[in-house]
């Protein structure tokens, strides 16, 4: 009841001290254009990584080109995979390799299977149930849907075309909203909805609602990538941000951990760095999502004995 009574104040000013210099961090990031690398523009040309640098065209051969691993002869044109069809960025070596090996085998869906069962064992409301379904559902969503947007190549007739790829694009921006949305839900329930956490909870579901009419209705325009990528800042920084403040001053603050889990690869997806061909910004974002994905579970359990 004291933590109940007390917890909004407190966890408002923990959250304001640490979010506003991040928040503005992120704005500044993604208006400059720095987390829209190869966007392309109105008039076909793709920005560059900075906003001061040379915009260059995005070849016209690339686009709808159809590309066989098999086909080509040396271990050099095997290892270089055709470039993302919308921009005319490169595509490293090791982009979706993580989310395409448990697309391919199921050990992500056989995983979020069994954390659903087992939680459904320990806490058999349904309410509990459905808040675990939304966030192994949108888990494994991500994860196919990463495949589908990094791998065409991989797949068996080796197509890279646009109309695919902006198809997977959108789906990718509203499965990452998701994701954000199911686990701030999730544990605000588990922090017995303390505060103002009912509120963030709320506007977290408006959030992956307005990512879904911006992705269809504005991607790929430039604007629709500021106004979806804001919204999923808005989502992290801000609202799963106060949930780990309440968590902070809350009896079981090792949640908070799920958080700082996810937050080294948020901020490199944000600054896209490091850039290489091989592992860089994206393949960290990605192994950081799924470290956190893990965690969130265990600790659920952990805390539902």
């Amino acid at each position: 009841r004291d933590f109940k009574g007390g917890v909004r104040r407190r966890a408002l000013a923990m959250h304001l001290q640490t979010v506003s210099w991040l928040w503005l961090s992120t704005v500044v990031v993604v208006v400059r254009g720095f987390s829209l690398p190869g966007v392309p523009t109105s008039d076909g040309r793709a920005l560059g990584r900075r906003s001061g640098a040379a915009s260059t065209a995005v070849p016209r051969e690339w686009a709808g080109r159809r590309w066989r691993v098999g086909a080509v002869e040396t271990e050099a044109e095997v290892s270089q995979r055709p470039p993302y069809a919308l921009s005319g960025r490169p595509r490293p070596k090791y982009r979706g390799a993580l989310m395409g090996a448990l697309h391919r085998s199921r050990a992500w869906y056989a995983l979020v299977c069994g954390y659903v069962a087992t939680a459904a064992l320990l806490q058999p409301q349904a309410w509990g149930v459905v808040r675990r379904l939304g966030l192994a559902a949108a888990s494994s969503a991500s994860v196919a849907i990463s495949d589908g947007y990094h791998n065409p190549d991989r797949r068996a007739d080796g197509r890279v075309e646009s109309s695919e790829e902006l198809f997977w694009l959108r789906l990718d921006y509203v499965s990452i909203s998701a994701i954000l949305t199911t686990t701030t839900i999730l544990w605000a329930a588990n922090l017995g909805w303390v505060a103002a956490l009912r509120a963030v909870a709320a506007a977290a579901a408006a959030s992956t609602a307005a990512v879904l009419a911006a992705a269809f209705a504005l991607v790929p325009r430039r604007a629709g990538h500021v106004f979806v990528k804001l919204t999923l800042a808005f989502q992290f920084v801000g609202l799963l941000g106060y949930l780990v403040a309440c968590a902070l001053l809350s009896p079981m603050p090792a949640c908070s951990a799920i958080y700082f889990c996810y937050l080294p690869g948020m901020i490199l997806y944000a600054t896209k760095w490091p850039d290489t061909n091989t592992f860089g910004y994206h393949e960290i974002f990605h192994s950081t999502v799924l470290v956190g994905h893990l965690l969130s579970m265990g600790l659920d359990l952990y805390f539902l004995r």
